[in-house]
């Protein structure tokens, strides 16, 4: 999955797909059941939870300013606003 996010041109598609391998990469975790397993399982569901909702929020406030969700039309955007990757 995670080599078909670099084929996608539409950035919350992109951006849903690597949703979809994070919580892989818990499930695959709390299959393990190992106390060290479980605690790192739920600091990356705890961690997702937070930064995918502003991940997605960013996305949008790309889409407001170029009407696009297209990722070779927003791709220099970070060069034109860095304080976006805050």
């Amino acid at each position: 999955m995670a080599v078909l996010i670099l084929r996608t041109l539409d950035l919350k598609v992109s951006i849903a797909y690597s949703s979809v391998v994070h919580i892989g990469i818990v499930i695959a975790v709390l299959l393990g059941a190992s106390a060290a397993g479980l605690l790192g399982g739920v600091i990356i569901i705890i961690a997702h939870g937070v930064t995918s909702s502003g991940i997605f929020r960013g996305a949008n406030i790309l889409y407001e300013r170029t009407h696009s969700r297209s990722m070779i039309i927003v791709k220099g955007s970070l060069s034109l606003n860095p304080h976006f990757t805050l």
